[in-house]
């Protein structure tokens, strides 16, 4: 039977994604919203969105968040609107997998603001084989 040789980006990954998305979800840090825009061309409405919203409300602008998991460093960037508009970014050496971690949840729970984040992207390098059995698999 071979051994795998995992790589540290692919252990970080796979050790501790879950664990990170357990602790941003149990925080409140995710919000997953999933909304029909109402199309005006066809008279609809959405009275969720309508009821939710006062004239004294600052509109709601897109939070987009991405964690690059490297193997010798890990970051993190902030962008608000869309995805290129990147105000703050991020980064550690990486370290553990709670202890990177937990430094990149600790760092976007404190830039993001009372807005939530409304979507997050995690990238890691090098080929990730969740299936040992692959036809890709060396």
């Amino acid at each position: 039977m071979n051994q795998r040789n995992w790589s540290s980006s692919e252990w970080l990954l796979l050790a501790a994604a879950p664990t990170m998305v357990a602790m941003l979800a149990a925080s409140g840090f995710l919000v997953c919203r999933w909304r029909k825009r109402a199309s005006s061309q066809q008279g609809e409405t959405n009275s969720k969105l309508a009821s939710s919203s006062t004239r004294d409300e600052a509109p709601k602008r897109a939070v987009w968040a991405a964690i690059e998991l490297g193997g010798t460093t890990a970051r993190a960037a902030i962008a608000i609107d869309t995805p290129d508009q990147i105000i703050e970014r991020f980064q550690v050496p990486t370290s553990t997998p709670v202890e990177t971690l937990t430094l990149l949840a600790a760092w976007l729970a404190e830039k993001h603001g009372v807005q939530p984040i409304t979507s997050l992207g995690v990238a890691t390098f090098g080929p990730i084989l969740l299936q040992h059995t692959s036809p890709c698999k060396n």
